[in-house]
């Protein structure tokens, strides 16, 4: 983790080079990503041990990221909760999490507090980065199979305005969805629950709006990842 090769790309949207925060307990590693980073053309715009000094830059510094990268360990408090922190007040961020520990351990915390993608800190980590950081830059989860939501979406979840309004499925909505959760077809659920399957349909319409769900492939993902059908 000593070297980086300089690369004439430039990662950005738009004209200009993507900002990227960076938070990590190690001083070495901090230095060493942003050496990297900024090789590729990302313009890492700070770097922090101190996680509440990240959470001040991400949110009130002059100089606000478009994604933090962030450790999962950290002094103060996690990564997952410096996650939460800034996606409850901020739906636009991308926010990605490395750790050199099982990424599997921290995933489903990562996902719910807002971030875009977890990492593994391995021998790949900034080809991994380079690839990560322009779809978290808009928004978007760094891979689509995975429990991450867009920074939007998640942000109505975790946003404290949002208490109490997302997510409140009726008993009808939420059998319907642990059918399809369970590959159930329309017409199964329809005669399983003994309704018509124009009902069924209605009753998705409705759950899909309550959770932002542009599909109910999307409403059972976020369901999922929010532990909404147990």
């Amino acid at each position: 983790m000593c070297s980086a090769t300089p690369n004439r790309n430039t990662h950005h949207t738009g004209q200009t080079p993507i900002r990227v925060g960076l938070v990590d307990n190690d001083d070495c590693v901090l230095q060493w990503l942003r050496m990297a980073l900024r090789s590729h053309g990302i313009n890492v715009v700070w770097a922090e041990k101190n996680s509440g000094n990240a959470i001040q830059r991400t949110l009130f510094g002059m100089d606000i990221p478009q994604v933090v990268v962030t450790d999962i360990v950290l002094d103060l408090i996690s990564g997952v909760r410096l996650c939460e922190e800034i996606r409850r007040h901020n739906s636009t961020i991308g926010i990605i999490g490395i750790t050199s520990y099982t990424t599997k351990h921290y995933e489903k915390a990562l996902a719910r507090a807002g971030a875009q993608g977890l990492l593994d800190k391995n021998h790949t980590i900034i080809a991994d980065l380079i690839k990560a950081i322009p779809l978290a830059a808009h928004g978007l989860p760094i891979d689509q199979n995975g429990p991450f939501l867009d920074a939007q979406t998640a942000h109505r979840f975790v946003s404290p305005s949002s208490a109490g309004t997302i997510g409140k499925l009726s008993a009808a909505e939420t059998a319907i969805l642990r059918l399809y959760d369970r590959h159930y077809s329309t017409q199964e659920v329809a005669d399983l629950l003994d309704m018509n399957p124009r009902t069924v349909s209605t009753h998705i319409s409705r759950a899909m709006r309550k959770l932002g769900a542009k599909d109910r492939y999307e409403a059972l993902r976020i369901c999922s990842r929010y532990q909404l059908l147990n």
